[in-house]
């Protein structure tokens, strides 16, 4: 590419974010480029081009903006770096913003002129040296950010989990709008802990539902247009929502993908471009009304293949590693795994003998009881053929027991462990209650992609309840080598 040509691209992207003041994607430039030159480049070779650009500043991975325009910004919020995000967020669409542009060189030398740790409230600075330092300014405050406690723990090399549990002992609130940063040497805490709230081990999707999803966010991606809610049914929005992929999307015409959904994409586009894409992708969506009817399509079923998930295996795990529900999950597991115990039922009475009762809640107890009743009904349940007793002190299990458990009983039992927690010990003393309290969804859909994105060993097959196969002693966990370092 002539160098002249190249100027012109540039000179053409600036005038048309100084004309109309906005932002831009690295996906929009690239479509820039395509109608001035008719061809085809990588984001990576857009990027490579702006970034050589002074006009231009990226603020995160994928958008930029001009220079002036963030100039303009700072000028009139000072350093009140929220509000400076809050802004470019709302008025440039650009859901995440890398902090660091928001620091002047000058400023990072009057706030970072130490080779450690800075935490910054409104009114006073702390140097962070070491955790002493750290205690000593946060009870001090009593407050500090999640992002705040993420840079911290990366900087005493700590677990980041770990110290929350020891900020929440000591009475120190957590708050996401706390007037709070942690300054670095030459960075500043970015948001990488991104949790919706939401529990994705009871995700309701299978894994031919989320390709389907995948699919056609990057069939409109492609395409260049916005990801329009009404090709997704209501299902699918919310399981998304839920896995942290899309933003909120029910105040909206149109979803805006998350931090962890843009890696996703990424390696989505990756994948399609490696399959040399077809199209009877394209034929097979046009026909489809939504995500649901794609699901069902043979062409999705085939794209569901290992390739894909090892493709986009890493921003998934970094969605089960920063959800609070997943990530305590997995931390059981891989303590349990130490100690060799590997069944799902034996994990919950590991935990419960040592009195983990919380986290059993949180984590094991579903909202009302679960299980095949037809396989009960008609005999074939996987309890009929056990002979190991485990659960029914030396006896064989009636139908009728089967069945007055899956209907009435445990539900009982749930609704008494809601009242009082102690009520878990229960479970100890009659293990066949821990068949029908744990959640379908965990132990068979979420389980599902959690062995796709080699989260935990693949080697143990999936126990379906609806078709009678489940046995919590024969449900087997074992998180993999990486995954137990």
């Amino acid at each position: 590419m002539e160098k002249v040509s190249t100027l012109e691209f540039e000179d053409d992207i600036f005038e048309e974010m100084q004309k109309f003041d906005i932002g831009m994607s690295l996906a929009n430039a690239k479509i820039d480029y395509k109608s001035i030159y008719g061809r085809e480049v990588s984001e990576d070779y857009i990027k490579a081009i702006l970034m050589k650009d002074e006009r231009f500043i990226f603020v995160n991975s994928n958008c930029f903006l001009l220079r002036e325009t963030l100039e303009s910004i700072k000028s009139e919020y000072g350093n009140g770096i929220e509000e400076m995000e809050k802004f470019i967020k709302d008025k440039y669409f650009i859901k995440d913003v890398d902090r660091k542009v928001f620091i002047d060189d000058n400023q990072s030398i009057e706030v970072c002129e130490y080779d450690t740790m800075v935490l910054k409230f409104k009114d006073k600075v702390y140097e962070i040296n070491d955790e002493d330092d750290f205690h000593k300014a946060i009870i001090e405050k009593g407050v500090i950010t999640y992002d705040a406690v993420k840079a911290i723990a990366r900087y005493l090399e700590k677990d980041y989990y770990m110290l929350v549990d020891e900020l929440n002992d000591i009475g120190v609130n957590l708050k996401a709008d706390a007037k709070c940063v942690a300054y670095g040497k030459t960075c500043i805490s970015e948001t990488e802990y991104m949790d919706n709230g939401e529990n994705i081990l009871l995700l309701d999707l299978r894994t031919n539902e989320i390709v389907a999803c995948l699919t056609i966010i990057y069939l409109l991606r492609v395409n260049f247009n916005n990801v329009d809610v009404s090709c997704f049914s209501d299902k699918h929005l919310s399981g998304l929502y839920k896995l942290n992929i899309i933003n909120d999307y029910k105040n909206e015409r149109n979803i805006i993908l998350t931090l962890y959904g843009q890696k996703i994409m990424e390696r989505v586009e990756e994948f399609f471009n490696e399959i040399c894409f077809t199209s009877n992708i394209i034929d097979e969506f046009n026909i489809c009304e939504n995500s649901k009817e794609l699901a069902k399509s043979k062409v999705i079923k085939e794209i569901d293949c290992p390739d894909l998930w090892k493709m986009v295996s890493e921003p998934f795990k970094e969605i089960y590693l920063n959800n609070a529900y997943s990530r305590t999950f997995i931390d059981l597991v891989r303590e349990a795994n130490k100690k060799e115990v590997y069944s799902l039922g034996d994990i919950i009475l590991y935990y419960l003998e040592i009195g983990k009762y919380e986290k059993i809640n949180k984590i094991f107890v579903g909202k009302t009881a679960t299980s095949g009743n037809k396989p009960i009904k008609e005999g074939t349940d996987i309890c009929f053929k056990c002979r190991t007793f485990r659960c029914s002190k030396g006896m064989c299990i009636s139908k009728n027991k089967l069945l007055y458990y899956r209907s009435h009983y445990v539900n009982k039992v749930i609704k008494e462990i809601e009242k009082d927690i102690n009520k878990l010990d229960i479970l100890m003393k009659d293990p066949l209650i821990i068949k029908f309290i744990v959640p379908y969804n965990l132990t068979s859909k979420n389980k599902i992609v959690m062995q796709n994105i080699g989260l935990i060993d693949s080697k143990f097959d999936i126990l379906h309840k609806k078709d009678g196969e489940y046995c919590s002693f024969k449900d087997i966990w074992i998180l993999t080598e990486d995954e137990n370092d």
